[in-house]
Formats: structure tokens, sequence, C-alpha cells
């Protein structure tokens, strides 16, 4: 009986799986909540723009250490993917959160989490 019950657990962990990599991409995550100043909460000194125009600033202690774009592409899956382009450099993140005062973003090169905090009223 529990192996039964151990072989019912497993095929539906694998049906889980399945379903989520076969699922359809989210096509209409709203960027709006992104716009703004953003303030890392581990180093005070490390802070963001995202303008709604597509452009961002990367800034380091009041100075502007590379400016580029940013865009939520098409075709996101479970967690919406945000890229950033800066001084040529393509840098991709999976959204964790993001709310009116707070932001949590994964860098997927390196698979750790950058927490930010507003600094503006945002959009």
């Amino acid at each position: 009986m529990r192996n039964l019950a151990l072989f019912l657990l497993a095929v539906l962990g694998v049906i889980a799986i399945v379903s989520l990599l076969n699922s359809e991409p989210d096509e209409n995550h709203d960027v709006s909540g992104f716009v703004g100043h953003w303030q890392s909460t581990d180093d005070v000194n490390s802070e963001v723009v995202y303008n709604a125009d597509g452009t961002m600033q990367d800034i380091y202690s009041g100075e502007v250490l590379g400016s580029g774009t940013w865009e939520i592409p098409p075709g996101s899956y479970a967690f919406p993917r945000l890229e950033t382009n800066i001084d040529g450099n393509t840098y991709t993140y999976s959204v964790l959160n993001v709310e009116s005062d707070a932001m949590s973003l994964s860098y997927l090169a390196r698979g750790n989490t950058l927490n930010y905090r507003r600094l503006d009223e945002g959009s």
C-alpha cells in the first residue's frame, strides 16, 4: 500500500511539472509597476531607475555607472522576465515580486535575489 501511495505521488509530481513546462506564456504582463527609482535593500548605495520610455540608469553612490534599456519581453513564463541592456551587456532577471513600494528580482546568471525599495511615488 505504501509503495502504491509513493508511486501515485510521484506520478502526480511528474504531471504537475509537465503541465508547468507546457503552459502557455503570459504575454500581458503589466510593466507600469517597474517604472520608478529603486534602492537596493542590501546596499543603500546601489540604485536603479526604470523610465516609462524603456530607458534605465544603474546608479552607485549617486554616480550613473551605466545606462541602457529595459523590457518585459513577450513570452515570459510563470515568473515574468526582466531584460536590461546596459552599455551593450544584457542582464536577465526573473521577476519574483513587484509592489508599490518593493521589488524582488532573481538574477538568472547567478541565481541571487535582489531586493529593492521604491524611492519615489512611482506610477
